[in-house]
């Protein structure tokens, strides 16, 4: 199953700067080859294996949006999680499905990525806990796993001190793969993760139902979670391609949200062994109402500040950037 976004952070950190030997990546295959006069796009994927965020330029890539606008366009599956950002600064793909906290990331550490529209439109990450249990408030969590991330420690110590609770009391139970197996085997109350992946896990595989405490109710920023980027270069060297690339690809979410089930049925059909058919049913229909909304793209200067000073707090960057070089809107309608 996919591990929880978050994850992402950690291993970012420790990962190099560089990516060094590059090696080709897999990419989607094509149903039938590109005409000769579109010109071809590529986005590397945040995941090494497909899973329902791909849906949106998947589905504007099928629907013709791009066609329209005279693309193309290719999906790379990065080698690693990590990758992504390196990928566009280094002209190894021309956009990256990533994270707001990758952008982040990679400008503290000289990678020249700039977010060109945001995709998730709130932070769904949280405390999973079952539906008919013991736990009822947050203070009623004995014990917990959670990734082994400074990332999710943090959000869980935010929530802790927003409503006055000590952290010492829970026992922490850190996990570097799956947290969910501890909870289906009942050794934990709660679990971090979010409600498209973790929380979806958790019905699929153990049939169990859950509530969620949500960290933005809590302390916790109210991250994007996942955007679009691309590097300064590519954005300055060609600024039309990518404003139709934003345009088609916006079109596509759109179109997703409106038309779920055909935009799953799209994704099945171009990655049929990716997911079973259920699990991706249930993550993509919890990935809809993270996606909806009544500016699609658009992104908000003043939560770049805050996710920022919060990564400053727990000690994930060592100093901010200016938010206008994180993220721009000049790439998509207003």
């Amino acid at each position: 199953m996919k591990k929880s976004v978050y994850t992402i952070f950690s291993i970012l950190i420790l990962a190099s700067i560089l990516l060094t030997g590059c090696q080709a990546a897999p990419v989607a295959e094509s149903q039938e080859a590109a005409p000769a006069e579109l010109e071809k796009v590529t986005i590397v994927a945040d995941w090494p294996t497909p899973w329902v965020g791909f849906i949106p330029w998947l589905v504007a890539q099928e629907k013709g949006f791009y066609a329209e606008e005279g693309l193309t366009v290719e999906t790379i599956l990065p080698a690693t999680v990590a990758d992504p950002p390196k990928y566009v600064a280094l002209g190894k793909a021309d956009f990256a499905y990533t994270t707001q906290l990758d952008v982040i990331l990679g400008r503290a550490a000289g990678i020249p990525i700039v977010s060109t529209a945001a995709v998730f439109r709130y932070n769904n990450w949280g405390i999973i806990y079952p539906k008919d249990g013991n736990v009822k408030e947050l203070k009623d969590i004995k014990t917990l796993s959670l990734y082994e991330n400074t990332w999710d420690h943090a959000c869980f110590n935010a929530m802790m001190a927003h409503e006055g609770l000590d952290v010492s009391t829970v026992n922490i139970l850190p996990s570097t793969s799956d947290t969910v197996p501890l909870f289906l085997a009942g050794k934990v109350d709660a679990v971090g993760g979010i409600t498209n992946a973790e929380q979806t896990e958790v019905l699929i595989t153990g049939g169990e139902e859950t509530n969620i405490f949500m960290g933005r109710d809590y302390g916790v920023p109210d991250v994007y979670v996942y955007v679009f980027a691309s590097s300064n270069q590519f954005l300055t060297e060609h600024p039309e391609t990518a404003e139709k690339f934003m345009r088609a690809t916006l079109k596509g979410l759109q179109y997703s949200v409106d038309n779920p089930e055909e935009a799953l049925d799209i994704f099945m059909k171009i990655y049929p062994e990716a997911l079973s058919e259920e699990y991706a049913k249930a993550s993509w229909e919890a990935t809809v109402p993270v996606f909806k909304t009544d500016k699609y793209g658009y992104q908000v200067p003043a939560l770049w500040t805050e996710v920022q000073d919060f990564m400053l707090e727990i000690g994930l960057i060592e100093e901010t950037a200016p938010v206008e070089e994180l993220f721009t809107n000049q790439f998509i309608a207003e």
